[in-house]
């Protein structure tokens, strides 16, 4: 039981956390899957069993297969379409035994790539991004951790300026790993 105690003990003091995640990219109804997502997470603050931490989040989706087979048929030269997305944020933890909800701030930054987007055209968004996420503690180093998204987009140019183009949701789930 001690070992346990002092294991758990040393999990709670990490500085770093990195964390390995699957990514479901609610964008557009639900028209992006995750292909990876990784996180590294630094802990500058603690006061007891509230902690702040300073991240960043690189994640990689493309169109799912099932948008690409249904819209094809009105669009055929339809092609998949990649977003690298980049997360900073700042958060506030509350560790309650082996659970931990957090709240987070940050601003998120979106690349857009594919084969038919012309070499002129802006690929690039970005938006003020807002996280609510729960990490349960495994053992000595290690963790899950499940969060969620909401990013509010910048629209510019002729895009419309409704909820479908300005309104990204993610879920993601993953272990991870501190020291």
């Amino acid at each position: 039981m001690f070992i346990a105690i002092q294991q758990f003990h040393k999990l709670r003091n990490s500085r770093w956390h990195l964390i390995t995640q699957f990514l479901w990219g609610l964008i557009l109804g639900s028209n992006y899957i995750g292909i990876v997502d990784a996180e590294a997470r630094y802990y500058p603050y603690r006061l007891n069993n509230f902690r702040i931490s300073v991240s960043t989040d690189i994640g990689l989706l493309t169109n799912s297969a099932d948008f690409i087979s249904k819209h094809s048929v009105d669009n055929p030269s339809l092609t998949p379409v990649s977003i690298l997305l980049v997360k900073p944020c700042l958060t506030a933890e509350m560790e309650f035994g082996r659970f931990a909800p957090y709240a987070g701030i940050g601003y998120s930054f979106f690349n857009f790539m594919s084969k038919n987007i012309p070499a002129n055209e802006d690929t690039t968004t970005d938006g003020l991004n807002l996280n609510l996420g729960l990490k349960y503690n495994l053992f000595q180093h290690f963790f899950v951790n499940v969060n969620f998204d909401y990013i509010r987009c910048r629209i510019e140019g002729e895009l419309p300026d409704i909820s479908y183009n300005r309104d990204i949701f993610l879920l993601r789930a993953g272990i991870g790993y501190s020291f």
